[in-house]
């Protein structure tokens, strides 16, 4: 969206009614709500750090799930998590972007209904704007995807219900696949999605495929992404290496931007059986071993700092403006 001058700073906080400074607002977008969740059930806080700056907050709960998450700056983000029991069953996502008008925030929200087994039956996506401008306003549209499963556990989509069904474009190709180990850790994420549309004769492609590995304790390692053609890929990092404490509470992060695909390759199968067992080897053990990822200096940290939830000290929430 082209960036507008609707209102001054102050006048818009004047109808708006925000307490925060003007200079809050450029680094998390008025229209993006603050904490929405009863804080009797918030437990920690965690924040999150890059470059010695502070980029994001999140709340959890008892059990170390995210109930909300805010991410900081010129793009501005907020995640809201809703739980019945362990289901997870309601996720909000508000997004402002800097080309967009102070007050202007999309907002995602989505839906899950489980079954008695606890097995995903539906996922039902609205899609919607908060403005204070009505210009900016548009009708809600959403999307529901009815599921159903094979006896050997694979989901399937049995129905699919959209606001308007002739948008222009034509859904192609849509495969999205979750590999899971008999441990229940996620091992691979394919995705393949293509749509046609007859305003623009090239296709819109979504193409990766992301693998993920495990330490000895069961915790999630790494994760890379698979080097497959793409015209759009979701993560420009080859590898994210994770680390934790003592607590196993995940302090960093470090997204490598040099290609490492050679590391998580498999042996080629026209090396000897001892060099083939030797690089086969050295793949699986890569965080025991001389690791390249250890070695490499090419990369982003971001690292996490928790604390248990003081309502005296972290509320109202605290926007960074140090930028």
């Amino acid at each position: 969206m082209t960036t507008r001058s609707i209102l001054s700073t102050s006048a818009l906080l004047l109808l708006m009614g925000c307490l925060s400074t003007p200079s809050e607002d450029y680094f998390l977008d008025p229209a993006i709500p603050r904490i929405e969740t009863d804080t009797i059930k918030i437990a920690y806080i965690r924040t999150t750090w890059m470059n010695d700056r502070h980029v994001g907050t999140a709340f959890l709960d008892s059990q170390n799930r995210f109930l909300e998450v805010f991410n900081f700056g010129r793009n501005s983000f907020k995640t809201v998590q809703r739980y019945e029991g362990e289901n997870n069953t309601m996720t909000i996502n508000y997004s402002h972007s800097d080309s967009s008008p102070m007050g202007y925030a999309d907002v995602d929200t989505l839906r899950r209904t489980y079954d008695s087994t606890g097995r995903l039956k539906v996922k039902g996506k609205t899609f919607g704007v908060i403005s204070r401008d009505e210009r900016y306003l548009r009708k809600v549209g959403y999307h529901t995807l009815y599921l159903d499963y094979t006896a050997q556990g694979d989901t399937v989509v049995t129905n699919v219900e959209r606001s308007n069904k002739d948008t222009g474009a034509n859904l192609l190709t849509d495969i999205d696949e979750w590999v899971w180990d008999r441990q229940k850790h996620l091992r691979q994420h394919y995705r393949l999605n293509v749509w046609w549309s007859r305003d623009d004769p090239r296709d819109t492609l979504y193409h990766y495929s992301e693998r993920y590995a495990y330490d000895s304790l069961g915790r999630l390692a790494l994760s890379w992404f698979e080097p497959v053609y793409r015209a759009r890929y979701r993560n420009d990092k080859s590898a994210i290496w994770y680390r934790y404490n003592d607590q196993n509470r995940l302090v960093e992060e470090r997204y490598y931007t040099s290609n490492m695909s050679h590391v998580f390759k498999k042996a080629r199968p026209d090396l000897t059986a001892p060099d083939r067992k030797k690089e086969d080897w050295y793949r699986k053990n890569y965080f025991v071993a001389d690791s390249a990822l250890r070695n490499n200096k090419d990369y982003t940290s971001i690292n996490y700092q928790y604390e248990k939830f003081d309502p005296k000290k972290h509320l109202p929430l605290k926007v960074p403006v140090n930028y």
